[in-house]
């Protein structure tokens, strides 16, 4: 019994090291360049605001809006800010207190998805997976270009959803259950739209078990679990479902930046091949792609379709289903399905689907390893001469800022530069256009350059758009209390 318990050992020690390295460009005193991360910033400020007057939650964000105030966490999943903001409460300053957000979403998603893949194909395959699930590009794209916190947190759920579902549904193991509630409801709070992204495979998952376990219970003990966790986390999304024609949605969804008729993928950026990527680059933008290499890797497991058991060969169909699907959906061969199913432009943005796709994908990278078994003849556990490295162990503490003695004049000063930009681009310190103020408030309605249609032929997405007719202008990222960073967008030109 001494044997196959070391191997989890070894493989799991291996696991943790091998994600090391996805941390590392968050492992620094200053904000990354994501562009994304001044609005994760503000809103993790007002978190700690509210935290600070004994407010554990609200859904108005009174500091916001210009100091009017707008109930953003109506609409805004705010699990990510408490995140930050409990980490600067713990003494992190804010750059730090964001990386490891950013780190903690990156290396418990890989974490969570070893599990689940080990308790599915074996502890190789678990290790595979983990490793496919953390290195893929997208996820690269999210946390060091993009700079969207709350996705790069939402990672981390879905493989820990679908354990606990399999545990509990499947094996009838009680002790997942609570775990299986907690989990959805908290994907479900940390990004609504990854949760409504990833649901027709738990869906699909569940209905799977209870037809290959030929027991309707499999199929019920499924179904609530995910109730119960949509009655968890009700607080939340119910009153932004039943309140959203209430705000200026309508204008959010016409802004062109936010429309998905300008957000699909080329096939060339969906199976992009890997490329060096600097995310201290000033200018770097890392392809939005599920990867040509992870896509054909994730095919391997059908060259074992005849030796594999009936439950392995369905669960790998839903899977490459569920992959190619998803992948589908990115690209502009789907419009149709864009435009008539209900909610989905809300998503606003195709690729987002590339999340759920790499997650099918890490999982049938693992199931090519599912077969091999590990050298556990003659293994004995070292137990001389281990010692830990701690003699040239010193934390990098010459760049470090430390936390401000005073709350008050950092959150004065970020709410003044907050202010500033927003009314400089019309910005509601959340996202463009006044989608969260009343439907019936006043202002000025003339276009922003977000909101003008694009021109014919101008690059709407990023460098590898529009190669001969491309029309860029630089965008200057507004200044934090401790980093500037500047980039340049690709963006049409206003007329």
């Amino acid at each position: 019994m001494r044997k196959p318990r070391w191997s989890s050992i070894i493989y799991g020690l291996s696991c943790v090291i091998l994600l090391l390295p996805t941390i590392q460009p968050l492992l620094t005193a200053d904000f990354t360049c994501g562009y994304d991360n001044v609005f994760h910033l503000w809103r993790s400020v007002q978190v700690e605001h509210l935290l600070r007057q004994g407010i554990l939650f609200s859904r108005w964000a009174p500091d916001m809006a210009l100091g009017l105030g707008f109930p953003l966490f109506v609409f805004v999943s705010p699990a990510s800010a408490y995140v930050a903001a409990l980490a600067h409460l713990a003494g992190l300053s804010w750059p730090l207190a964001v990386n490891a957000a950013f780190a903690l979403g990156m290396v418990l998603g890989g974490l969570f998805m070893f599990l689940l893949a080990r308790d599915l194909f074996g502890p190789a395959a678990g290790l595979v997976a983990a490793v496919a699930y953390a290195y893929a590009p997208y996820q690269a794209y999210e946390v060091f270009n993009r700079g969207s916190l709350w996705e790069a947190l939402a990672w981390a759920f879905p493989p820990l959803v679908l354990w606990a579902v399999q545990r509990w549904a499947v094996h009838h193991d009680r002790r997942f259950f609570a775990l299986g509630v907690l989990s959805l409801a908290g994907l479900i709070l940390t990004h609504q739209l990854f949760a409504f992204l990833f649901a027709p495979l738990l869906i699909g998952w569940v209905l799977l078990a209870g037809y290959l376990a030929h027991d309707v219970k499999v199929t019920l003990r499924g179904a609530a679990m995910g109730l119960l966790a949509l009655g968890l986390s009700a607080f939340f999304w119910l009153p932004g479902l039943a309140e959203r024609d209430w705000v200026q949605t309508g204008r959010l969804l016409g802004t062109w930046v936010f429309d998905y008729r300008y957000n699909f993928l080329a096939s060339t950026e969906l199976f992009a091949l890997p490329r060096a990527t600097d995310p201290t680059f000033i200018n770097d933008w890392p392809p939005k792609a599920l990867g040509l290499l992870p896509a054909l890797i994730a095919l391997l497991p059908l060259v074992r379709w005849r030796s594999m058991g009936r439950t392995t060969r369905w669960q790998m169909g839903l899977l490459l289903a569920s992959t190619a699907g998803a992948a589908l959906m990115t690209l502009p061969i789907s419009l149709p399905l864009w435009d008539h199913l209900p909610l989905l432009p809300y998503v606003q943005f195709p690729w987002r689907f590339l999340g759920p796709a790499a997650f099918g994908a890490a999982l049938l990278a693992g199931l090519t390893t599912s077969d091999l078994q590990p050298p556990t003849s003659n293994f004995q556990p070292p137990t001389s001469n281990l010692r830990p490295p701690t003699s040239n162990l010193q934390p990098p503490t010459s760049n470090f800022q430390l936390p401000t003695s005073n709350f008050q004049p950092y959150f004065s000063s970020l709410c003044s530069s907050s202010a500033t930009w927003a009314g400089s681009t019309r910005t509601i310190a959340h996202r463009p256009s006044a989608s969260p103020l009343p439907r019936w408030s006043g202002g000025n309605n003339s276009p922003t350059p977000w909101e003008r249609p694009p021109r014919a032929n101008t690059c709407l997405c990023g460098p590898n758009r529009c190669p001969k007719n491309r029309r860029s202008k630089p965008r200057t990222l507004p200044a934090t209390p401790s980093s500037a960073c500047q980039r340049r967008a690709c963006r049409p030109a206003p007329a």
